[in-house]
């Protein structure tokens, strides 16, 4: 019996972080509305590059601010109930973007999604970093955000293929609205489970400090610009600089920026396994913003490259795009373990309001550029060189990242880089 009702909590727990997982991908389908749609909203609101960048940076700040809180809550209570609100959040966004009239209002509901997005990492790794140690944890946080970026990769696919028989507004709303199905799922698959919380307000003030200390701020930087590539160019301008740089269709633009979350997908689990394999997860680090400022410039400032070499080029910035899920597992070993939900929401908050006003600074950039001319539909006509001056800036974050990163190697010795915390 013992035997029994073990094997049904592991597959208890199992079906909760599937489940989690699953919303995981749905809100990062939502996310990257913007760069599938931008042709559709550049002409239907008549915006400007600034403006346009303002759909990014404001999702990112929003996803940033609620990173803490909600990490707080969820090591302090169940997360069924933060689940479920967080859905319906994602839902109404979703909903409210499809139906928006004026650009205001899609920006409103922005907002909203990412009030319900911001949950979404954080209780899938709570539900692993409260189960699951060693490899085992690395593998189901690397696979996480595996699932989570087929959201824009799948969601891309056929909103594509929708758009050729409705208006992108009806396919917006049936997305939104195929959220009830994760709705429903978390009503009668999840168990409430009440997390042990902290004893008092001393202890609440150790957590804090463990998690606010230097190291942990550091990997929040690192993590921000680890993804900053995926944020610019995947949620925001990967398709119009294709198009605009290479000559290539908006159909190619998009499935070759998309391409990057294939790469993420697959440097997600690759990366922190490895890492874990060869205990080496500061180093690992390293070597992937390296790697990814290099490719970056290659796409930058190589006039002739082909369909097939952007489509390779982009999956191995993705690729190593990755290594922003060893930053958690790394941060996991110096925290104790009820402090594991509030440790991601501090690294996610950090990494993201930077990367929301990067969002909007690569846009004011692109605007500065711009030499006032304007297509035949009335657009703001932006060349390659105005791209290129703005979103060169993602290689320089990465290597500024990588200086701050050579930080860690301190910690690197003969042996383990991370010692676990103990006292869990």
């Amino acid at each position: 019996m013992s035997s029994a009702n073990s094997d049904l909590k592991s597959s208890q727990i199992y079906l909760t972080w599937f489940i989690c997982s699953a919303f995981f991908f749905y809100q990062y389908m939502l996310r990257v509305f913007p760069n599938i749609l931008s042709k559709e909203i550049f002409e239907t609101f008549k915006i400007t590059a600034e403006e346009f960048g303002t759909l990014g940076s404001i999702y990112s700040l929003t996803y940033g601010i609620v990173q803490i809180p909600v990490g707080f809550l969820l090591d302090r209570t169940n997360i069924k109930n933060i689940t479920l609100a967080a859905i319906l959040l994602c839902i109404g966004g979703a909903l409210m973007f499809g139906i928006s009239k004026n650009f205001y209002l899609m920006q409103v509901a922005r907002f909203i999604i990412a009030l319900g997005s911001g949950a979404s990492l954080g209780i899938t790794l709570k539900v692993i970093s409260e189960n699951f140690i060693g490899t085992t944890r690395s593998v189901l946080s690397g696979l996480t955000l595996t699932i989570g970026v087929f959201g824009p990769i799948i969601g891309g696919q056929i909103i594509k293929h929708i758009m050729l028989i409705h208006d992108w507004r009806i396919v917006v709303i049936m997305i939104g609205i195929s959220g009830f199905l994760l709705f429903l799922a978390t009503i009668f698959f999840i168990k409430k489970t009440k997390y042990k919380a902290a004893d008092g307000f001393k202890e609440t003030i150790g957590q804090f400090k463990y998690v606010f200390s230097m190291p942990i701020l550091l990997y929040s930087i690192i993590a921000g610009g680890i993804y900053a590539p995926a944020c610019v160019f995947g949620d925001l301008w990967g398709g119009r600089f294709l198009t605009t740089k290479f000559g290539t269709s908006e159909s190619d633009s998009i499935s070759i920026s998309l391409s990057l979350y294939i790469g993420l997908a697959v440097g997600s689990l690759i990366l922190p396994y490895f890492s874990e394999k060869i205990k080496k997860l500061n180093l690992v680090i390293i070597i992937a913003l390296l790697c990814n400022a290099s490719l970056f410039c290659v796409m930058l400032f190589v006039d002739k490259l082909t369909i097939e070499q952007l489509y390779y080029l982009v999956c191995g910035i993705g690729f190593f795009c990755g290594a922003e899920m060893i930053c958690f597992n790394a941060a996991w070993y110096i925290v104790p373990r009820n402090a594991s939900a509030l440790t991601v929401g501090v690294i996610n908050s950090f990494s993201i309001i930077f990367n929301a006003i990067f969002q909007y600074a690569v846009g004011i950039l692109i605007d500065i550029m711009w030499d006032g001319q304007y297509t035949k539909d009335g657009l703001r006509a932006y060349t390659e060189d105005n791209f290129i001056l703005g979103i060169s800036s993602v290689p320089i974050v990465l290597m500024i990242c990588f200086i701050i990163s050579l930080g860690l190697m301190k910690k690197i010795k003969s042996g383990n880089d991370l010692e676990p915390y103990t006292n869990n």
